[in-house]
């Protein structure tokens, strides 16, 4: 009787309503996206794809993701018969771990869904003999009150113990790639550390968006971003999107913390700000050009907010130039061309800085600051569901950089665009399959970087200001005779096979099975891993360990 009695209670407080209410925001899941996009992509499609985290209406043209997920549930796989209150516990489970969210409350004024956040795994290094472990735990809220105000929530609480490279990395960089400090767990090697994201987003009509929140960002339609990614960790911000006919633009302004690279324990870190606008214009049924433009200033006791920057329709760079600042302005242009319905050719310019005499001449001036991308995805290739995607990156030494190097292209002791940096190229290429709930992909990345000798900067760390030990290849203070992998070359390669099942396509949480082949050489060393991993993860978010 009790049993029974708490069996019903657990059903009645965990209660969901049938019906599916449209929200605002989709996961940024590289694998997720790529099952869904698809039809985003096609000839005639007005959907801004460069323009991401995307709004689950951004689907709704094409057929929503609501409906492609009903068809991927079973409310009995246990083929029970309903007639006793255990064999209706049992389907309830049932469909709570596999089919539903955890809290489901749909009403006309009000939509609530909660879940568990979880990422446990297990994974050993055979090369090595190293083995590891992770331990998050979070919860995510999403939602919406009336038609108009959306909110989301996410909160995560994390314990790991990394590979040995990987924990080198966090302790040179003082930060979890994309997700912040840490600190040490109890004794030994794990790292402990925490953060959380969310947003309020307020859609007064079909044009305009306004959304207030902590979080991340990317713009593109490839797996990196040369522009701005969402490889740091959140930052505040605040986003005003405006859509009408074939143009989407978008005015981000971001708060942003330097830690610097000495261990001062907890203080009020280095701020600055960052404004950015992004014109995404659909030309034709097939072509895409997008602009983009971006200044950071760094905040002191006499400046803080400019309001000169707050304008969200102004050319920026002649307003920097008119103020007199030396803020650290950057341009930049997206774009996309699709041959056909499934397959589609896109690429990236970043203009950091750019002296066009000394480019005709293609003399390596150091201050000729750029990096580019171009790429290629193609969809239901040969088969249903088979995408590929080839990707090529690249940046010279010293783009991103600044005289300031608090003020420089960064947010936490990490890239706001490439995780890389700069003085590097890269090609990353991706075969993804997708049946039903079962996921297989296979990833390779080839990268040739180059890193400091010595005291010299030879353009691949921008956290230097670029004044600071500039290499001299010819012996005239370091102006000319810059290329990319200059430094110590080093040859980064990464091929990562994974098996993935959609454990709960509501809940977003995957089972994965997977095997990384990494191979890091230079002059000094030849450092190879052949890693095994198991993990229960939900997949709202990317975190890049792909780079080093």
């Amino acid at each position: 009787m009790i049993i029974k009695t708490i069996g019903r209670l657990m059903m009645l407080l965990f209660l969901g309503f049938s019906a599916q209410a449209q929200l605002n925001q989709y996961s940024m899941d590289h694998q997720l996206i790529n099952s869904f996009d698809k039809n985003l992509h096609k000839i005639g499609s007005n959907t801004h794809t460069s323009i991401r985290p995307y709004k689950y209406s951004d689907f709704n043209a094409y057929g929503s993701v609501d409906s492609i997920i009903e068809t991927l549930l079973d409310s009995n796989r246990l083929y029970l018969l309903p007639n006793s209150w255990w064999s209706k516990f049992l389907i309830w489970s049932e469909n709570k771990v596999m089919d539903e969210h955890l809290v489901n409350i749909d009403t006309t004024n009000f939509v609530l869904k909660a879940n568990l956040l979880m990422n446990v795994g297990l994974g050993s290094d055979f090369e090595n003999d190293n083995n590891t472990w992770q331990n998050t735990r979070g919860i995510w809220l999403d939602g919406k009150i009336g038609d108009k105000l959306f909110f989301h929530s996410r909160v995560y609480e994390n314990q790991a113990l990394f590979l040995p490279y990987q924990r080198a990395y966090a302790s040179q960089n003082f930060v979890i790639p994309g997700q912040g400090r840490f600190k040490l767990f109890e004794l030994g090697e794990p790292l402990d550390w925490g953060f959380a994201s969310g947003a309020v987003s307020y859609r007064p009509n079909n044009i305009f968006n306004l959304e207030m929140g902590h979080g991340k960002h990317f713009i593109g339609d490839g797996y990196r971003s040369m522009l701005l990614s969402d490889n740091s960790a959140n930052t505040p911000y605040f986003k005003i999107e405006t859509e009408i006919w074939k143009i989407k633009y978008m005015a981000l302004y971001m708060q942003m913390n330097h830690i610097g690279f000495t261990d001062n324990g907890d203080r009020v870190f280095d701020q600055k700000y960052l404004a950015a606008h992004y014109l995404s214009w659909n030309a034709t049924k097939r072509f895409n050009i997008s602009l983009f433009e971006a200044v950071s200033w760094r905040a002191d006791g006499n400046r803080n907010v400019d309001w000169n920057y707050l304008n969200p329709v102004i050319f920026m760079r002649p307003i920097e130039w008119q103020n007199g600042s030396a803020d650290n302005v950057l341009l930049g242009a997206s774009s996309k061309f699709k041959i056909l319905d499934n397959w589609m050719v896109y690429g990236q310019l970043i203009l950091d800085d750019l002296n066009i005499e000394s480019l005709q001449q293609a003399s390596g001036y150091w201050g000729n600051k750029y990096g580019y991308q171009l790429g290629t995805k193609a969809y239901d290739v040969g088969l249903e569901d088979l995408n590929l995607q080839l990707e090529y990156n690249a940046a010279r030494p010293y783009t991103y950089t600044h005289f300031d190097s608090i003020n420089s292209y960064t947010n936490m002791n990490q890239p706001l665009a490439h995780p890389m940096g700069a003085n590097f190229q890269e090609v990353v290429g991706f075969a993804r399959y997708r049946f039903k709930r079962h996921f297989l992909q296979l990833r390779h990345s080839w990268a040739q970087f180059g890193t400091d000798i010595g005291n010299v900067n030879y353009g691949g760390n921008i956290f230097y200001t670029y004044n600071t030990n500039r290499y001299d290849p010819l012996g005239d203070g370091g102006e000319f005779g810059h290329e990319i992998g200059q430094g110590m070359s080093n040859t980064l390669q990464i091929t990562d096979l994974k098996y993935s099942y959609w454990v709960n396509p509501n809940a977003n949480v995957f089972f994965d099975l997977g095997v990384i082949n990494r191979q890091l050489t230079n002059s000094n060393v030849s450092d190879r891993n052949l890693y095994l991993y198991v993990a229960f993860r939900t997949a709202l978010d990317n975190f890049y360990y792909d780079f080093f």
